[in-house]
């Protein structure tokens, strides 16, 4: 039908008509009805079947993918025991058993919770009851199998309401985490068997200490709290030697992993070593960010090591550090182009004093001597070593011939002025020693050998001019 308006219009007509005497129309009467509104209504009602149908396609096809996972879904009554009302298929990997028995609606999921756990998660049901939570999740908890088996889960869970708002279901995935929660367990095993027993630090790339482990700190007798924030250099004796350190921080400063024993001082000013590696820490984009240092105490074996080449009369290093020691000191010298001095020096009239004054006080004599000469040595590059009897070595590092003469002399004048008495010597009432001295460039091209013949040549040169007094080769 159209309107006046030129509308067309859905109509429904119903028509009456009268008769005349003959049996004919004669008159019509109609009643018109508009359907458009009811046309909307069954548009409607097509259009909500057909986004109903969709809707449960959609969950299907999300049930199906819980009857795949790895999580089980549940649905669960509001009530004191979470009897189950639906569960997703896969529910036997979680808790054995027939999907049917557990859909039948009689099943109380409370029944599964470990009796440890069990006021735990009720308490987390209980405020999300009281707050009226559209969701929540749950801490781990355990659930026990009817074989006895103990399972840790995780559920994430939300709330079923009906029209006034009140919580009527519980829907919610249950995950099962047992191995997960095994390996983790391990994994925070070994980190703290590693922060009890491996010696470790981190610092920044300005050597700022970020981090200690406890054995770190159980060693050095800090607190992590005492050294976080400190300069790791507070570790360091000042007395270390230059060399080691600036070859420490060239190699890890090129990112290159160092390896090496070191110095520590303890907070007690103790000294001990430890064999250590030190490794650049890096971010994604290769660029250093700190540094990470693993070690172990090896102070039981450096002091073994110094007790194998340690005089055990004056302290100082033996003969045999010396026959090794001196061979690669000769070598170093020629790397780095540096001179080779080399003293030997021998106690005037020794014999005599031992004879006069008898063994035990000529030790006490040579233990004297020893502490001067440490004191004289006591410079990175300078050693002192017993050769043997009242036989003395001295290597330095000095390249200036005057300032060796120099040394050397006040090293004789030293030991006299120690006014140590020495009846029987011929050229003072006191002790007093008489030096040898080589000094060669690094290109000399000799040997060990060789080196310690010229010294102990110029040692009896003094000697024949003398004693008390310095010669040269």
């Amino acid at each position: 039908m159209i309107r006046r308006d030129g509308v067309v219009l859905d109509v429904s007509v119903d028509c009456y008509f009268t008769y005349d005497t003959n049996g004919e129309i004669n008159k019509a009467y109609g009643t018109t009805y508009n359907l458009g509104k009811q046309k909307e209504k069954e548009k409607e009602l097509r259009d909500a079947k057909e986004k109903s149908i969709k809707l449960l396609n959609k969950q299907n096809v999300l049930l199906s993918l819980f009857d795949k996972g790895e999580s089980v879904l549940f649905q669960w009554k509001n009530d004191k025991h979470l009897t189950i009302e639906y569960v997703s298929s896969n529910i036997e990997e979680l808790l054995p058993g027939n999907v049917a028995t557990f859909n039948s609606g009689f099943v109380p999921y409370d029944s599964f919770i470990y009796k440890d756990d069990k006021k735990r998660v009720f308490k987390e049901i209980e405020l999300a009851r009281k707050e009226k939570k559209d969701a929540f999740n749950h801490e781990p908890y355990r659930i026990i199998t009817e074989k006895n088996e103990i399972k840790w889960v995780v559920a994430n869970t939300v709330s079923q309401k009906d029209l006034d708002g009140k919580i009527t279901h519980f829907i919610g995935s249950v995950t099962d985490i047992t191995e997960k929660n095994i390996s983790e367990k391990k994994i925070v095993h070994y980190l703290r068997l590693i922060d009890e027993h491996i010696v470790t630090t981190t610092t920044d790339i300005n050597g700022v200490i970020t981090d200690t482990s406890s054995a770190f700190c159980q060693l050095f007798g800090y607190t992590k709290e005492e050294l976080l924030g400190k300069i790791y250099s507070i570790l360091i004796p000042k007395n270390m030697e230059g060399a080691v350190y600036k070859c420490l921080w060239k190699t890890i400063k090129e990112n290159k992993i160092y390896t090496g024993e070191l110095k520590n001082i303890k907070k007690d000013g103790s000294i001990f070593w430890i064999n250590s590696k030190i490794l650049p820490l890096v971010n994604d984009e290769n660029t250093r960010t700190g540094y990470l240092a693993i070690g172990h105490d090896i102070t039981d074996k450096k002091m073994v090591e110094k007790l194998s080449i340690t005089d055990d009369l004056t302290k100082l290093y033996n003969r045999r550090h010396f026959n090794n020691f001196f061979e690669k000191e000769i070598s170093r010298a020629k790397r780095e182009k540096k001179c080779i001095v080399f003293m030997m020096l021998d106690v005037d009239k020794f014999k005599l004093y031992n004879d006069t004054y008898g063994h035990q006080k000529g030790d006490e004599i040579l233990k004297k001597i020893g502490n001067v000469l440490k004191g004289f040595t006591n410079r990175g590059g300078d050693y002192a070593f017993r050769l043997g009897g009242e036989e003395f070595g001295i290597i330095l590092s000095l390249d200036d011939k005057e300032k060796i003469k120099e040394h050397a002399q006040r090293l004789v004048e030293k030991i006299e002025s120690l006014h140590l008495e020495h009846k029987t010597n011929t050229v003072s009432k006191y002790i007093t020693i008489s030096v040898g001295v080589v000094f060669k460039k690094h290109d000399s091209h000799l040997s060990v050998k060789e080196l310690y013949k010229r010294a102990d040549t110029a040692l009896y040169r003094a000697k024949a001019n003398g004693r008390n007094q310095v010669a040269f080769d």
